[in-house]
């Protein structure tokens, strides 16, 4: 009688590398390190390999929370590391979200300028009603030589910005906020948020009030929001 036999292999795949990662708590990164278990193993301390802690809007005194021991230990192992800051609250009052009379979003933008970091903070409070089916949530801007740009002149739109944020869309917190660093007054700034949506099969914008920044400083501003809807595609 024939007999036959089978034979099991059995693979074990081991990481030969690891990445450590720092990043806020939005998921914003700072920095990645990618590195060989060998290369990890001859790394003595994290001291040089640290970026700068993110600017956080209410808060001083920030770093990153970890433990070098433990981080290191798991690098050598072959397990990727993700660091996130901790920082010291400071006393400061965030807007409050205005709730939404009708089935669209209601959107506020307020500026702060922290002239001990040279930076400028966005603040969108957002106000979005139930079931609303939102594709993006941004803060746009439009920026250029402070000589070449009045802001109080200029009606941004997503269609005509330099640059956007982007922010996660199942956020529920209602507080969305950008920070610009090294803000100076060689150009001037024009920013306002956004949330584009689905309603009756068409892609609608809602837009906040326009902020204008000359020389660091809000001045006041008259344009209107443009109009809705707007074209598939627009404001990715």
């Amino acid at each position: 009688m024939l007999q036959t036999s089978c034979l099991s292999i059995v693979l074990l795949i081991f990481s030969t590398s690891a990445t450590l990662t720092f990043s806020n708590e939005s998921g914003w990164i700072a920095k990645k390190i990618n590195k060989t278990v060998s290369e990890w193993e001859n790394v003595a301390s994290l001291d040089d390999l640290l970026p700068s802690v993110p600017y956080k809007l209410g808060y001083t005194n920030g770093r990153w929370d970890y433990n070098a021991a433990d981080v290191l230990s798991s690098l050598r192992a072959g397990n990727d590391v993700t660091v996130t800051p901790v920082y010291d609250s400071l006393q400061h009052t965030e807007p409050t979200p205005q709730v939404p009379d009708g089935d669209e979003p209601v959107l506020d933008l307020y500026y702060e300028f922290d002239s001990a970091n040279s930076v400028g903070s966005f603040t969108m409070a957002a106000g979005i009603p139930d079931g609303c089916d939102v594709k993006s949530i941004g803060i746009a801007f439009f920026y250029k030589k402070a000589e070449d740009f009045d802001p109080t002149g200029f009606n941004l739109s997503i269609n005509n910005r330099t640059l956007t944020s982007k922010f996660d869309v199942t956020d529920e917190s209602g507080l969305f906020t950008v920070d610009v660093k090294n803000l100076n007054s060689k150009y001037n700034w024009a920013a306002k948020g956004y949330i584009t949506y689905y309603q009756d099969d068409l892609l609608r914008v809602a837009y906040s009030n326009q902020i204008n920044i000359v020389n660091r400083a809000e001045v006041i501003n008259n344009q209107a929001a443009p109009e809705t809807p707007i074209n598939e595609g627009e404001g990715e």
